[in-house]
């Protein structure tokens, strides 16, 4: 057991200090904070769609607890909501944030803004690793509308390519590939 925490923190560290993305794509657009620095809160403006209307994406504690994942319309100042709320198993959060909502310290936190399928409209993904349980890594997808899903991953990153979201799992390069299409996401046969 000690062994995996280890390798864990290993592999924390190294994605930390490369600032190495958990979501790897062709984006510009993301940011990556650890869990014990969301206190200072990370942003990011970007527009979503074709309309090139700017929102704003905000992650960081609530309060009295808890952590907000916020979109909100530069424009007219209006926040869309918090996004982690969309989520409908809160159990699958309970390997990155505490009982109270707030996140753990030694989650690595990755919040990307992406077109997954060319449709002109970007999406938001969330995509959290927790280095003590070394496969512990799930993106979590909305539009700027609703929430899409989630895919879980095993590895210490997913990534993009041809559109596709390849999830690694195991410790023998195995690996799923997701697309999304009408939105929603959709497993594919590799």
């Amino acid at each position: 057991m000690k062994k995996f925490i280890l390798l864990g923190i290993i592999i924390l560290s190294f994605i930390v200090q490369g600032n190495n993305q958990i979501f790897k794509s062709n984006s510009k657009e993301y940011f990556i904070i650890k869990g014990k620095n969301i206190v200072n809160q990370k942003r990011l403006v970007t527009s979503l769609d074709k309309s090139n209307s700017k929102y704003e994406i905000l992650i960081g504690l609530d309060h009295p607890n808890g952590t907000i994942l916020n979109l909100k319309n530069q424009e007219n100042k209006k926040i869309i909501g918090n996004l982690l709320m969309d989520i409908p198993s809160l159990e699958s959060l309970s390997d990155y944030f505490d009982d109270w909502g707030s996140p753990l310290e030694e989650v690595v936190y990755q919040v990307t803004v992406l077109d997954l399928n060319n449709d002109g409209e970007k999406e938001i993904i969330l995509t959290m690793f927790n280095p003590e349980y070394v496969v512990g890594l799930v993106s979590y997808i909305w539009t700027k509308e609703r929430y899409i899903g989630e895919i879980q991953g095993g590895g210490s990153y997913m990534e993009v390519k041809n559109n596709r979201i390849i999830a690694p799992f195991g410790s023998q390069r195995l690996f799923e590939e997701y697309t999304l299409k009408n939105n929603r996401i959709v497993k594919t046969v590799n």
